[in-house]
C-alpha cells in the first residue's frame, strides 16, 4: 500500500489532529457536530494505521504527505515548513545572496516564470527567460510537488556559483536545459524614465518592482517629467512581479485624489479584512491622461495599481491579461520551530474584482481551460475564421467613475488588448545559450583594446558584423530542433514502431512500399536543414535588433538599452497613438466603450 494514495482530504484533516491533538476536537465541537463527527472518524483511522499498518508509520510522515494533500484542493502558496527548510528560509532572506533575476510563481502547482526582472545583463536575461516558461527540474531534481519557498532556496545560492533548470516553454515541444550563473540582483525600482515623443509631450516611466523606496524612486521621475512639460503619461508595468502592498498604495496616491479606495482584502477571519485608501493628493494632474502597460507578467502589487487606476477610470490599461497574484499569505507557527504558510485572504479591486486567479476549480482548472482555448483559436485562425467571439467567460463590474463594464477572470483585463509577442525557435536558442550577449562581450571587448567608443546614435550592426555572428553561432556549436524537424522525427520513431515484430521486437516487418517511404523522408528531411539554416536570413532584421540592443547594454548601458528598446515595442507605439489621438483617449474611458484588441 502506497501512503500517496490515501486521500488529501483525509489526510490535511488528519494533518489537523496531529497538529491540534484535544484542543482542536473540544474547539470545533462548537463549530458543527458533523466536522466534529468527521474529525473523530479520521482520528480513529490514524489510530488504525498506527495500530494495525504493516510496518509502522512515523507520524510525522503522514504530516509530509497530508502537506501534498492540502495541495490539491488549495493554492499551490500553502506550504508546511519542517524546522531545518525554515532555518534556511530565513539565513538566505537575511543574508545576501545570488539570485537569477527572475520572479517565480505555481501555475497548475508547476514552477513557472512570472516574469523575468527587466535587468539588462542579469542572468536571466542573458539566457532569455520568459515569462511562462515552466521550471521542471532544478540541478536535474523534479520540481513536480516542490514547495514554491524551498524553489526559492534551491535557485538562490552564492554570487558565481551555477544552476541548471529544465525548462519547457510554449510553443517549443522539446523540454531545454538552460545553465545560469548566479549574480547578487539589485534592482532599482525605475530603471529608466524619459520622453517617448518629444513634440507630443509624451512621458513614460518603467517600473520593475515595488520595494521599500519605490515611491521616492517614482516621485523623482514624475517630478522631472512634469519639468520637461509632459502633456500625457505611459507607466509601464510589464513584467513588473509585485513588491510590497503598502507601496501599491503608494504608487497609486500619485495618480488618485484623496479618499479614493485602493484596494482591499477579505477572507473568512475579520482580522483578514481592510481598505485601504489613497490619503494624499496626487502628484500628477488628474487632467494629465494616464496609460499603464501590462502583460501576463505583471502581478500583485502591479495589479492593484492598474486595478485602481482602471476602477477610477483614471486611466487606460493595454496589454494583456495580467497574471492573477492576489493573494495574502500568513506564517502561522506551529510547535518545536515549525511553520504554516497560509492563504487567508485575497486582494479585490474598488469595483470588486477579485484579482487573484483560480489555481483550482472543482474538476477542470482555469488553466486547463485556457490552453483547450488556445488549441480552438489555433485551429481558427489556421482556417482563415472569426477569433474575436471566441473567449473564456468573464464575470462583468462597473468601475466607480463612469460605471465602464470591467471583466473579472482572475488578474486585470485591459481596455485595450495586444498581441503577445512570440519569439522564433532560432531566437529562443540564442537566448537560451546567451551567444548574443557572449557575443557583444567578445565584440565589445575587442573595440576597447584598438581604443574604438561605442556611439548609441551611429551603432549599426552592419551586414559584415552580422555574418561574424554566424560564424560566432558555429562555432559555438549552436543547434537545434526546429518545430517542424520534432514532428518530423516523431514520425520517424512512430514508423519504425509500427515495422517492428509485435512478436520479436528486434526484427522490423518490411512491406512494398518502405524504400519509397524512406526515400521521400529521407529528401523532406534535407529540405528542413536547408529550411533551417535559412533561419539566420528569415529572422535577420529581428536578430540584428537583438544584436544591437546586446551592444548597447554591454557597451554603453542601461539607459542606452531602453532607450533603443522603446523605439521597437509594439506595446508602446500603441500607447503613443492613443495618447496622440486625445478624443480617442476620452472615448475609451466612457460609459459605453466596448473593449477592442490591437
Amino acid at each position: 500500500m502506497n501512503l500517496r494514495k490515501i486521500t488529501g482530504f483525509s489526510l490535511i484533516l488528519v494533518f489537523l489532529a496531529i497538529l491540534g491533538g484535544g484542543w482542536l476536537f473540544d474547539h470545533t465541537r462548537a463549530e458543527g457536530d458533523d466536522f466534529y463527527e468527521s474529525l473523530l472518524r479520521l482520528d480513529d483511522m490514524f489510530r488504525k494505521v498506527k495500530t494495525h499498518y504493516v510496518v509502522d508509520v512515523p507520524a510525522e510522515s503522514l504530516v509530509v504527505y497530508a502537506v501534498d494533500g492540502m495541495r490539491g484542493i488549495l493554492d499551490p502558496h500553502t506550504n508546511y515548513f519542517e524546522e531545518k527548510e525554515y532555518d534556511n528560509l530565513m539565513i538566505q532572506t537575511k543574508g545576501e545572496f545570488g539570485g537569477l533575476g527572475i520572479n517565480i510563481g505555481l501555475t497548475d502547482n508547476v514552477l513557472t516564470v512570472i516574469a523575468p526582472l527587466p535587468i539588462p545583463n542579469s542572468p536571466a536575461m542573458k539566457v532569455g527567460l520568459l515569462s511562462g516558461d515552466r521550471i521542471l527540474k532544478i540541478n536535474n531534481e523534479t520540481t513536480k510537488g516542490m514547495d514554491l519557498d524551498i524553489a526559492v532556496t534551491k535557485l538562490r545560492g552564492p554570487k558565481g556559483s551555477k544552476v541548471t533548470i529544465s525548462i519547457l516553454r510554449e510553443g517549443v515541444p522539446d523540454v531545454f536545459d538552460v545553465e545560469l550563473e548566479r549574480d547578487i540582483i539589485k534592482i532599482n525600482s525605475v530603471p529608466y524614465f524619459g520622453m517617448l515623443d518629444e513634440k507630443a509631450k509624451i512621458g513614460y516611466i518603467k517600473l520593475v518592482s515595488f520595494t521599500q523606496d519605490t515611491d521616492k524612486e517614482m516621485e523623482v521621475a514624475i517630478k522631472a517629467l512634469i519639468k520637461k512639460g509632459i502633456a500625457s503619461l505611459v507607466l509601464d508595468l510589464r513584467s513588473n512581479p509585485g513588491g510590497l502592498l503598502n507601496q501599491a498604495v503608494r504608487v497609486s496616491e500619485f495618480f488618485l485624489p484623496p479618499d479614493r479606495m485602493i484596494v482591499y482584502t477579505k477572507g473568512r477571519s475579520e482580522k483578514s479584512a481592510a481598505v485601504f485608501k489613497s490619503t494624499r493628493t496626487p502628484l500628477l494632474d488628474p487632467a494629465i491622461p494616464l496609460l499603464v502597460l501590462v502583460n501576463q507578467g505583471s502581478a500583485s502589487a502591479s495589479e492593484i495599481v492598474s486595478g485602481a487606476i482602471q476602477d477610477h477610470d483614471r486611466g487606460v490599461i493595454l496589454g494583456n491579461e495580467t497574471f492573477g497574484k492576489g493573494s495574502v499569505q500568513t506564517i502561522l507557527p506551529l510547535e518545536r520551530n515549525k511553520a504554516l504558510k497560509l492563504t487567508t485572504a485575497y486582494y479585490y479591486t474598488p469595483s470588486g474584482r477579485c484579482i487573484n486567479k483560480v489555481y483550482n476549480e472543482v474538476g477542470v482548472s482555469r488553466h486547463e481551460k485556457e490552453r483547450k482555448l488556445e488549441s480552438e483559436l489555433e485551429k481558427l485562425r489556421n482556417e482563415g475564421k472569426d477569433t474575436t467571439k471566441v473567449s473564456l467567460p468573464k464575470e462583468a463590474f462597473k468601475t466607480l467613475g463612469v460605471g465602464r463594464t470591467v471583466y473579472a477572470s482572475g488578474g486585470i483585463s485591459p481596455d485595450i488588448d495586444m498581441q503577445a509577442e512570440r519569439y522564433s525557435p532560432l531566437e529562443i536558442e540564442l537566448l537560451r545559450k546567451s551567444l548574443l550577449f557572449q557575443f557583444a562581450v567578445s565584440e565589445v571587448a575587442k573595440m576597447k583594446t584598438k581604443g574604438i567608443t561605442l556611439q548609441e546614435d551611429k551603432l549599426t550592426v552592419t551586414d559584415n558584423l552580422y555574418d561574424q555572428f554566424i560564424a560566432f553561432c558555429k562555432d559555438k556549436k549552436l543547434d537545434y530542433n526546429t518545430p517542424e524537424q520534432t514532428v518530423f522525427k516523431e514520425m520517424k520513431e512512430a514508423l519504425v514502431r509500427t515495422r517492428r515484430n509485435p512478436r520479436d521486437t528486434t526484427h522490423l516487418l518490411t512491406g512494398p512500399n518502405d524504400a519509397e517511404i524512406d526515400q521521400k523522408l529521407s529528401e523532406l528531411e534535407k529540405v528542413m536543414a536547408k529550411d533551417k539554416d535559412y533561419a539566420f536570413n528569415r529572422y535577420k532584421s529581428i536578430i540584428q535588433d537583438q544584436l544591437t540592443l546586446s551592444f548597447l547594454s554591454v557597451g554603453i548601458g542601461q539607459d542606452a538599452y531602453y532607450r533603443h528598446a522603446l523605439k521597437n515595442d509594439n506595446y508602446i507605439a500603441a500607447a503613443v497613438d492613443i495618447l496622440k489621438n486625445r478624443k480617442r483617449y476620452d472615448s475609451i474611458l466612457k460609459k459605453d466603450f466596448r473593449k477592442e484588441g490591437i
